[in-house]
């Protein structure tokens, strides 16, 4: 038997739209599960989805009560983000404990480690990482909008202080993180113009 009903559009303030086309960059499909089955693909058991939401749940507690305990390099900087960008890849699977405590991980490692968050790789990983909580949309606490939004600022800064002068803008582009770092003197800021990366669409 089919576990997927029509899927049906949502848009960043989470409210049905007629259709969402690939071009819109501010909506999204969504799939509508017959009964019993859960999921991002309705793929799942409800057992099968109590155990992930669980896991996850596990995941971000356990990261959550061991980030002091851990000295923070570069090799944990790429291993949390990575572990943090995968939970909550789905959120739909993910608990608002689990948000909540992983995006705290998240928040405080790049606040308190500015100086591990300059070189491109690790924006990038960290962008997806907080570009996933984003993905929450206007159902997100405005109290971990106001973190990232923090978090975002300080991993731009990141970003700059390992720019020169002139040198070609990083350009940062996921779902809902769209960023241009550049550094310039005061009279080519002037002259410059700038526009928002974009998707392939």
């Amino acid at each position: 038997a089919p576990t997927v009903a029509p899927t049906i559009s949502i848009n960043l303030e989470g409210l049905v739209e007629p259709l969402c086309e690939a071009t819109h960059p501010y909506c999204y499909a969504q799939c509508t599960c017959y009964d019993g089955y859960y999921g991002s693909d309705c793929s799942l058991t409800e057992s099968e989805f109590n155990d992930v939401v669980g896991l996850r749940d596990t995941l971000c507690m356990n990261l959550n009560s061991t980030r002091e305990m851990q000295d923070i390099d570069l090799d944990v900087v790429t291993s949390r983000a990575t572990v943090i960008s995968d939970i909550l890849l789905d959120l739909g699977s993910t608990s608002d404990s689990a948000l909540t405590m992983c995006t705290e991980v998240l928040v405080s490692m790049v606040l308190e480690s500015p100086d591990l968050m300059g070189n491109p790789a690790t924006v990038d990983l960290v962008s997806l990482a907080l570009s996933n909580v984003l993905a929450k949309g206007a159902a997100l606490d405005s109290t971990i909008l106001v973190d990232v939004e923090e978090a975002l600022s300080s991993l731009t800064i990141a970003a700059q202080s390992n720019l020169a002068v002139g040198e070609t803008a990083l350009a940062v582009v996921t779902d809902t993180v769209k960023m241009n770092v550049a550094v310039g003197t005061s009279s080519s800021l002037g002259s410059q113009n700038f526009t928002v990366p974009q998707t392939d669409f």
